[in-house]
């Protein structure tokens, strides 16, 4: 058995065997450093947050010595409207990227986010694998590394392979059920009033408004002027139509009732 195989095989033992996204992170984690990389960060953006990434930055998912004041500036400055691995998957491109390869193709402001990584915060060489597109919701693992450029490249010649098929088993892992996606959705629905949770998970349940003004207590014009015409708006500017359709295919019940336990 090869150092790949063993790498791998550790890694679907320790993801099988979590019971929470951190377990699970754990586990990748343990799986990227043996390949011989040293961060990992994990990627989701639902479909409606992709629609108004100047609101909310994506949602990531970092390993322990990942430079977090980096994502702190990637917040703060909205790097996620030119984050270029962003767009690919967007446009149903899956293909595994490395930053640097990419660079003379890149527009400034796209260039200018992984210049600040490189030289503000250490990450020398970075790697994204999309690992999900649907319906506008994407994921994808990124991995960095310090080597210089001809170890790097022999690294990534090595272990690349690997490494995709361990990000992909990860995120298939952890998106498979509601109460593993709801830590993924936890910074929008921190953003909705105790009112609008329980308006999004009756619409969820397909109640309709009558339905949900009498069992909440809700003035009917309230609920409709007020509360639906806020939750379309921190959904991206979407129709009542859309918001219904969107509360029900997310599960957003299940998502809420998973955030409230913990």
């Amino acid at each position: 058995m090869d150092d790949n195989q063993a790498v791998l095989l550790g890694f679907v033992e320790r993801l099988f065997s979590a019971n929470d996204i951190d377990a699970m992170f754990d586990a990748l984690e343990q799986a990227v450093s043996g390949l011989g990389f040293e961060h990992v960060s994990f990627t989701y953006i639902p479909d409606f947050l992709n629609r108004q990434l100047c609101d909310l930055a994506p949602v990531f998912k970092l390993s322990r010595q990942y430079p977090v004041e980096f994502i702190d500036q990637y917040a703060a400055c909205n790097f996620g409207q030119h984050d270029f691995t962003i767009k690919k998957i967007t446009q149903g491109e899956m293909e595994t990227v490395r930053w640097w390869e990419m660079a003379r193709q890149l527009a400034p402001q796209e260039k200018y986010v992984i210049e600040v990584a490189r030289q503000d915060y250490g990450l020398r060489h970075g790697i994204t694998i999309p690992v999900f597109s649907e319906a506008g919701a994407i994921a994808g693992v990124s991995v960095t590394c310090n080597e210089t450029d001809q170890l790097f490249d022999r690294l990534c010649q090595e272990r690349i392979n690997t490494l995709t098929q361990i990000a992909r088993m990860f995120s298939d892992r952890a998106l498979q059920l509601p109460r593993h996606r709801a830590e993924f959705y936890r910074p929008f629905l921190d953003r909705l009033s105790s009112t609008e949770k329980a308006v999004l998970s009756r619409l969820a349940q397909g109640c309709n408004l009558k339905t949900i003004s009498r069992d909440l207590q809700l003035d009917y014009k309230y609920l409709a002027n007020t509360v639906i015409a806020s939750l379309r708006k921190k959904f991206g500017n979407v129709t009542r139509d859309q918001l219904l359709y969107e509360a029900g295919r997310i599960e957003f019940d299940k998502l809420i009732n998973q955030t409230q336990k913990y």
